[in-house]
């Protein structure tokens, strides 16, 4: 009976073991809840160091913004947005204007006039020569040759208002640099078609249609200077000057500009002729003259 007693009172020592564990326990479980707290506030603590989200930025940005104190920052920086705005439209539109610019004149050119002429002139008759004294004492020879060029249309549309001029030309001076005359010459002749267009004065000027050509015989002409008596003897050599004018289908003004050097015979021992005296000018006779350069616009 008595053991009985003491089997179903807990002893002191077994009461006292029970309470150590509990004990224990309750304070590994809070020191794993502060452990865990402990975790989470540094979580929490690195949130706050790290880097902001999208809305935060955000709302900065219109506190910054609806500040009062901030109203001139803001206007210069949205004026310095508004002119940058501009900047790069506006090259961008240089660029587009310039691609179309080049787009339209590759259409124009596709379907403007072109002219140009014959790769050769052909002498019609012998050439003649006049001697003439300037008043220097220098000695010029007039040459005069007729011959034949034709003028043809390689374009779409036709060459509305043409007009030409031919002329000879010192082909020795030219290579030595001192024709300083044939930089000049196509602008004048520009400048009297010019005049006569305006004055209503077209009688020289005709259509040239695509495909077509026109037939130039004309007599050319060129002053030559010969020097004084005592200068030493020297050959006429005699070049072509070609300038044409005209205005395609668009309204404008177009040019072509052509030089031709002699050619001659094949055979040898063709006697030069005399054609001045004082001093001694000789010329040697060509079959034509051939086309060696042209420049359109």
């Amino acid at each position: 009976m008595d053991e009985a007693k003491d089997s179903s009172n807990p002893s002191s020592d077994q009461t006292s073991q029970t309470f150590k564990q509990s004990y224990a326990g309750t304070i590994v479980g809070k020191r794993q809840m502060a452990k865990h707290d402990s975790v989470e506030a540094a979580n929490q603590s690195s949130d706050a160091h790290g880097e902001p989200n999208p809305a935060e930025v955000l709302m900065r940005w219109w506190e910054f913004i609806t500040e009062p104190k901030h109203s001139n920052a803001i206007m210069a920086i949205f004026t310095m947005l508004i002119f940058l705005a501009t900047v790069a439209y506006g090259v961008v539109a240089y660029f587009q204007l310039t691609s179309m610019n080049g787009q339209l004149d590759q259409m124009r050119d596709a379907r403007r006039a072109w002219l140009g002429t014959s790769p050769d002139i052909i002498p019609i008759a012998p050439p003649t020569f006049t001697p003439l004294k300037a008043d220097d004492g220098n000695n010029w020879l007039n040459m005069w040759m007729k011959s034949k060029v034709d003028i043809r249309n390689v374009g779409a549309t036709p060459a509305l208002e043409e007009y030409d001029a031919f002329v000879l030309y010192d082909l020795v001076k030219l290579h030595n640099g001192k024709a300083d005359w044939e930089k000049t010459w196509c602008a004048e002749q520009y400048t009297t078609y010019r005049s006569r267009r305006s004055s209503g004065d077209e009688s020289r000027n005709t259509a040239i249609f695509p495909q077509d050509a026109k037939s130039v015989s004309e007599v050319l002409t060129g002053g030559f200077k010969t020097g004084k008596p005592a200068d030493p003897e020297s050959a006429i050599i005699a070049g072509v000057l070609g300038c044409i004018i005209y205005h395609d289908i668009f309204g404008v003004e177009r040019h072509t500009e052509v030089w031709y050097e002699p050619t001659y015979p094949e055979r040898t021992g063709v006697d030069n002729q005399i054609v001045g005296t004082q001093p001694i000018r000789d010329y040697r006779p060509v079959t034509g003259f051939h086309l060696v350069r042209a420049n359109a616009d």
